[in-house]
């Protein structure tokens, strides 16, 4: 379900803004040419990586179902994650801001799912 609504996400919100920014290059005397490989490959690498990047809040269940995260780990290392997290999304994005952005913002919001997540699994876990 998580790996469905990124990839859907992706596919009706980023997909269309990054195209848009890309084809803002154009003028006269540069022209776009896109081949259907390109816009396959472009899409579905975007769609994949959003729609794995949407499954954080699984992992930090499932990393403390098995012990090896709490939620109060997750809480304190949150600045270092938001940093990660823009660097993450500064590779795996195309070299443009506003979809770095548009990949970091959700992906902050699935962290803090996320610690609500792997609270859920703490209380369960200690029980």
């Amino acid at each position: 379900l998580f790996f469905l609504a990124g990839s859907s996400f992706c596919f009706f919100v980023i997909v269309p803004i990054a195209l848009d920014f890309l084809m803002g290059f154009a003028r006269d005397e540069v022209v776009p040419m896109i081949t259907i490989s390109r816009y396959i490959s472009f899409v579905g690498a975007l769609t994949l990586t959003f729609g794995f990047i949407f499954e954080v809040p699984l992992v930090s269940f499932f990393m403390t179902k098995i012990g090896w995260v709490t939620p109060v780990f997750l809480a304190e290392k949150r600045r270092v994650a938001i940093i990660v997290i823009f660097i993450s999304a500064a590779v795996l994005t195309p070299p443009d801001v506003v979809t770095q952005c548009m990949m970091a913002v959700p992906l902050i919001i699935l962290y803090e799912v996320g610690i609500f997540f792997s609270k859920a699994a703490n209380k369960s876990r200690q029980q």
